[in-house]
C-alpha cells in the first residue's frame, strides 16, 4: 500500500512515533482578586481564548497584571476583553507591542490603567466607553494612539505621559467630560486636531519638553476646550510654545512653577 506523506504523519502521530511541542505563550496565575498573565513567548497574541480558558473576565478576578519582563513581543487580539464586567485595574509591566481594536471597549467597572513599559500602538477604541475609567498613566514611550481609543471615558480625570509620545490621534480622547489635566513629560511628536476635543472640564495642559521636539499640535482641539484656562510650559519657552498654538494668546500661556533655573 503506497501512502502519501501526510497519511505516513498521521500514522506516526497515532502510534506516539512523532512527539508534538507546543509552545504555552502564556501563563497565568491567579491569587486572590489578582490575575498575572506572563508572557513566555515571542511574538503572542492574547486573545479572546486566553481570556475564557483561564476565566479572566469573572470573579473574584478584577486586577489583570500582564508581566513581560522576560522581554517578550507581544499583543492583545482585536476585541480580546470586550466587554469584561469585572475588571477594575490593569497594568501592562514591560513593553507591549500592539493592543488591538476594541481590545477593552466597554470594560464599565475598569478605574485604572498603567503602562509601565513602552508601547507601540493602541488601537481604534481600544479603551473606549470604559465609563469607570479615572486615571491612565504611561511610564514609558507611547508610540501611536489610535482615533477614539480612550474616547467617551467620563470619570477620567487626568493622563500623565512620563515618557515620549510619538502620536496621538483624532478624537483619542474625545468627549472626556470629566478630564481635567494633561501632562507630557517627554517630547510630544504630533498632536492631531480634535485630539480631546469636547473634555469640557480640561483646565490645564502641561508640557514639559523643549518646544523644538513637538512637530505637530493642530491646535489639539482647543477650540472645543470651553474650561481650559492655563498651558504650562517649561522657563523661557512661552513664546515658542505659543507658536504651535497660533489661536491662542499668550494669557493662556504660563511658566511651570519652579521651572527656573
Amino acid at each position: 500500500m503506497n501512502l502519501n506523506i501526510f497519511q505516513k504523519i498521521i500514522i506516526l502521530l497515532s502510534l506516539g512515533l512523532i512527539a508534538v511541542t507546543t509552545a504555552k505563550a502564556v501563563t497565568v496565575v491567579k491569587s486572590g482578586n489578582t490575575a498575572t498573565v506572563t508572557i513566555t513567548a515571542d511574538n503572542d497574541h492574547i486573545t479572546t481564548a486566553v481570556k475564557t480558558s483561564n476565566t479572566l473576565c469573572d470573579q473574584p478576578t478584577t486586577e489583570i497584571i500582564f508581566d513581560n519582563s522576560g522581554g517578550w513581543n507581544y499583543n492583545i487580539s482585536n476585541t480580546a476583553f470586550q466587554n469584561c464586567a469585572t475588571l477594575k485595574s490593569i497594568t501592562f509591566k514591560g513593553n507591549v507591542g500592539n493592543i488591538g481594536l476594541y481590545a477593552f471597549q466597554m470594560c464599565t467597572t475598569l478605574e485604572s490603567v498603567i503602562f509601565e513599559g513602552n508601547v507601540g500602538n493602541i488601537g481604534w477604541k481600544a479603551f473606549y466607553y470604559c465609563s469607570a475609567l479615572e486615571n491612565v498613566k504611561f511610564e514609558g514611550t507611547v508610540c501611536d494612539i489610535g482615533s477614539g481609543a480612550f474616547a467617551y471615558n467620563k470619570s477620567l480625570e487626568s493622563v500623565i505621559f512620563k515618557g515620549n509620545v510619538g502620536n496621538i490621534e483624532w478624537k483619542a480622547f474625545s468627549c472626556c467630560r470629566s478630564l481635567g489635566s494633561v501632562i507630557f513629560e517627554g517630547d510630544v511628536g504630533n498632536i492631531t486636531e480634535l485630539a480631546f476635543e469636547k473634555c469640557t472640564a480640561l483646565e490645564s495642559i502641561t508640557f514639559k519638553g523643549d518646544a523644538s521636539t513637538v512637530s505637530g499640535i493642530s491646535n489639539m482641539g482647543v477650540l472645543y476646550l470651553t474650561a481650559l484656562k492655563r498651558i504650562y510650559v517649561p522657563y523661557n519657552s512661552i513664546k515658542a510654545y505659543k507658536e504651535k498654538f497660533p489661536n491662542l494668546t499668550e494669557l493662556f500661556f504660563e511658566e511651570i512653577p519652579g521651572s527656573k533655573p
